[in-house]
């Protein structure tokens, strides 16, 4: 029979979402957080969490961003960064989840151009 691990509250110190083990604050554990802000509709949140990253960083453009702008209604900036990062990229694993990204955002604009909202 399987037990069940407790769940923990994501943001509630450096704890993973089914555990109560202490994470070591990996690039990795930073990384989920981020996204874990994503997850929650945090949107404004992870975009500052994914460009302070960017100052450590510059070369490692994580596809959530682009994701997260195409969600604040401004597709242009996450097209922008899915650019850039595909050309800085230094791995080509990433480049489809960029590719998803970017498309994503072009189909906002394109909406946003049928119903004429900016």
């Amino acid at each position: 029979m399987l037990r069940e691990r407790p769940e923990v509250p994501i943001g509630s110190g450096r704890e993973t979402h089914r555990t109560r083990c202490p994470l070591r604050a990996s690039k990795h554990a930073v990384d989920a957080q981020r996204d874990a802000l994503l997850v929650a509709r945090r949107y404004r949140e992870a975009i500052d969490s994914y460009r302070r990253a960017l100052i450590l960083a510059p070369s490692n453009i994580q596809h959530a961003l682009p994701l997260a702008y195409t969600y604040v209604g401004e597709p242009e900036k996450a097209i922008a960064y899915a650019d850039m990062a595909m050309q800085l990229s230094p791995l080509p694993t990433q480049e489809p989840a960029l590719y998803i990204a970017e498309a994503i955002a072009f189909m906002s604009v394109s909406c946003q151009d049928e119903t004429g909202a900016r």
